[in-house]
């Protein structure tokens, strides 16, 4: 999804989101993907940035298989493959963020799968950015379920 702050540097956009403290530090300088994700995929994949007018265009690929795209209600969503190439688009009008995004991955999909850009209102008062708390230990014991 999109991100819950964008930072941009010479050089570089990192991208900031509200969960997880997770965050994406994607070049904006021409270079091309990692070669390192043709032998190690991540959950987050290996982005690369370029301006195309006023829209920032991120290409991600090096993805692994162990997350799922959608979450739709309870259901975790659909899997995809290590083909899978993300490419988002971000775009500023005024205090509003245009984000969208296309999913492509030959494997598992007929089709590329389109998000259109959406409107995100942009938060302009200077709010802090709230950090998510540390784990906590949870001090229920484990339960097991035995099948017969």
């Amino acid at each position: 999804g999109a991100p819950g702050r964008i930072v941009q540097m010479p050089g570089e956009v990192i991208l900031m989101y509200n969960t997880r403290n997770t965050w994406r530090v994607v070049p904006t300088d021409g270079r091309p993907h990692s070669a390192a994700d043709d032998r190690d995929q991540t959950y987050m994949g290996d982005s690369v940035g370029h301006w195309e007018g006023d829209t920032l265009v991120v290409e991600a690929v090096g993805f692994n298989e162990d997350t799922w795209l959608a979450n739709v209600g309870t259901a975790p969503g659909w899997f995809h493959s290590t083909d899978m190439r993300v490419v988002e688009t971000f775009r500023r009008e005024g205090n509003t963020l245009y984000y969208g995004y296309t999913v492509y991955d030959p494997t598992v999909l007929m089709e590329p799968w389109e998000n259109r850009p959406r409107p995100i209102q942009l938060n302009t008062s200077k709010a802090p950015y709230n950090e998510d708390p540390p784990c906590i230990m949870n001090p229920r014991p484990m339960v097991s379920r035995e099948r017969g």
